[in-house]
C-alpha cells in the first residue's frame, strides 16, 4: 500500500519499502482522466445563413473557431470563442453555440463560405 499521496491531486505515492497495489494505480488513472482536459480539433465550410450543427459526440466547455486565414475583421467571415451557457453573440444574434453533441453555427459570422477551423475542449 501506498504510504504517501501527492500534494495537488492526492495520488498514491510509493516508497521504496511499500507493497505495490494494482489497485491504487488504478485509482491513480482514474483521476487522471477525470482531470485532463481533452482537445478535438478539426474543420468545416458553411455558406448561407441556415444552422449548421457539428457533431463532436460530446459537449464541449469552450469551442474557438478562426478562419482559413486567421483574420479578424468586421462583417462576415470572422472567428470566435463561446462557451457553454455563453454563446457567441454578435449584433444581437447568437452565432455560436455549445449543444449536448458538439457546436451549432447560424447567422453569417462563422460561416463566410470559407474553411473554418475549430478547438473544442472538455474535460
Amino acid at each position: 500500500m501506498s504510504t504517501n499521496k501527492t500534494k495537488n491531486y492526492q495520488l498514491h505515492a510509493w516508497k521504496p519499502t511499500d507493497d505495490f497495489l494494482l489497485t491504487e494505480i488504478n485509482q491513480n488513472f482514474e483521476k487522471l482522466d477525470c482531470l485532463m482536459p481533452r482537445i478535438i480539433m478539426g474543420s468545416y465550410i458553411k455558406s448561407g445563413s441556415g444552422d449548421m450543427v457539428v457533431d463532436l459526440g460530446f459537449r464541449p466547455k469552450a469551442v474557438h473557431i478562426e478562419n482559413q486565414g486567421g483574420s479578424r475583421g468586421s462583417g462576415s467571415a470572422s472567428g470566435g470563442l463561446f462557451l457553454d451557457g455563453h454563446p457567441y453573440i454578435y449584433g444581437g444574434w447568437t452565432e455560436g453555440q455549445v449543444t449536448d453533441t458538439g457546436f451549432r453555427v447560424s447567422g453569417t459570422q462563422l460561416n463566410g463560405g470559407m474553411k473554418y477551423f475549430y478547438v473544442a475542449f472538455w474535460w
